[in-house]
């Protein structure tokens, strides 16, 4: 079968994502969607985890993050691209992404788009507010 690009069930911003592969649960810690960071460094953010949970993919695929500026769509940053395997079209497969050290133009609105294999399959705005 051919690789498959899957659908995001979610997208969530978070501080940080925590496993229980014993219980098979996955616990999503301090989920946002407005920020208001340190006055000392209005425009850089020290961490942000972005989490989706995806079905309905097949094979090794490709996976990247993306910000853009709402208001003018300009990139701002692009992660890496990594891989994630899709064995089974039928199950969940959950994914995170944890950024450090991210510096934005300015105090707005941001769309946070998870892309795989070219096509966005999911996004989340994110306020950044003084």
């Amino acid at each position: 079968m051919a690789k498959l690009a899957p659908i995001a069930k979610t997208v969530f911003l978070c501080d940080e994502l925590v496993r229980d592969d014993e219980k098979n649960k996955t616990s999503v810690l301090n989920m946002f969607d407005t920020v208001r960071p340190d006055e000392a460094s209005p425009l850089q953010l020290g961490r942000l985890c972005v989490f989706s949970e995806l079905s309905d993919g097949f094979g090794d695929l490709l996976f990247w993050i993306e910000a853009v500026r709402l208001d003018t769509l300009a990139p701002v940053f692009r992660t890496v691209p990594r891989t994630f395997r899709f064995a089974d079209r039928l199950a969940n497969v959950q994914i995170l992404f944890r950024l450090e050290d991210l510096r934005f133009p300015k105090i707005g609105d941001y769309l946070i788009r998870l892309y795989c294999e070219k096509e966005m399959v999911g996004d989340r705005v994110l306020h950044l507010r003084p």
